[in-house]
């Protein structure tokens, strides 16, 4: 009865499935994430020592950088001298770019004139900067941090 061993054929895939589900997760067992890293920095630039720096991370071009709900990390710093020291800690490592900005006024916003254009200062990762009224990209404004941690400078303007 050749036509029997055949009929075993789905019984035994169904089988060796079952068993492959069951290993594979064994298999990447020894893939664990890696370690958490810091990424520090100074702001620079910064006018009248006094006032408040917010700080946004973002992890990708969702959002960036004017919805700051869509950051990976928000940061407040206040400020006491021209520049701010910020540290950003339990980050997983990978690609982040930061957007800035000082409340000089400290009134929690970004003041703007009535054309929109910003009368505080602000400033991108890697000095990145928009064209004309526009803020720069996620990419311009890109940077890795590696497994051992980073340390950033931001120019504001």
């Amino acid at each position: 009865m050749p036509f029997l061993k055949h009929q075993n054929l789905p019984v035994r895939l169904v089988l060796w499935l079952a068993l492959a589900e069951l290993l594979a997760p064994a298999a990447f067992a020894g893939a664990a994430p890696p370690p958490p890293v810091t990424l520090r920095g100074q702001l620079t630039n910064l006018r009248g020592g006094r006032g408040t720096c917010y700080l946004a991370l973002f992890a990708s071009a969702e959002g960036f950088p004017r919805q700051s709900n869509r950051a990976v990390r928000t940061l407040r710093v206040p400020v006491g001298a021209a520049t701010c020291a910020f540290s950003f800690d339990g980050l997983p490592p990978g690609s982040y770019a930061l957007a800035v900005f000082h409340d000089e006024n400290d009134n929690g916003r970004l003041d703007t004139n009535f054309l929109g254009i910003p009368t505080e200062r602000l400033g991108f990762s890697n000095d990145a900067r928009g064209m004309m009224f526009f803020p720069p990209s996620f990419t311009a404004a890109r940077f890795a941090v590696p497994g051992t941690g980073a340390v950033i400078s931001v120019k504001l303007r």
